[in-house]
């Protein structure tokens, strides 16, 4: 328990940064997100760290239409990951080193349904680090 007590006060050091980093002119983030990489089960997934994604295997993630989002991912691990999101080519860049942090924010095209989402370094999301954000007017 004790590596993830670490784990969450580094957690919420980063999002204070970047609150702290945020000026007046940037862009407003109506949802955010936290992942972290992991092993579970044999498999690599992404964990859902904040909020109500909290301990959650590739959780699914939902946003409304227009609204800004902002997916952090941090290496629980050790080896090389991203996230990305081809639907709107939006990627974080890659984590190497274990509680390495990289975030990507986009603004989530008007369409309803679901986007997938999936770490695109070598064979990670066929070796299940991937997920869906769904998007519904109920975001």
């Amino acid at each position: 328990m004790k590596p993830f007590g670490k784990f969450l006060i580094l957690t919420v050091l980063l999002a204070a940064f970047i609150g702290a980093c945020a000026g007046s002119n940037s862009q407003i983030t109506s949802k955010e997100y936290v992942l972290t990489t992991e092993m579970k089960d044999g498999n690599l997934i992404f964990l859902g760290v904040s909020d109500e994604i909290n301990g959650i295997s590739n959780p699914v993630l939902s946003a409304k239409p227009g609204e800004t989002i902002t997916v952090t991912l941090i290496n629980g691990s050790e080896g090389q990951h991203d996230i990305t999101f081809p639907e709107v080519q939006a990627s974080t860049g890659v984590v190497k080193e274990k509680g390495e942090a990289t975030s990507v924010t986009f603004t989530v095209p008007n369409v309803h349904g679901e986007m997938e989402y999936y770490d695109s370094v070598a064979n990670h999301a066929e070796l299940g680090m991937r997920g869906t954000l769904t998007v519904t007017e109920s975001g």
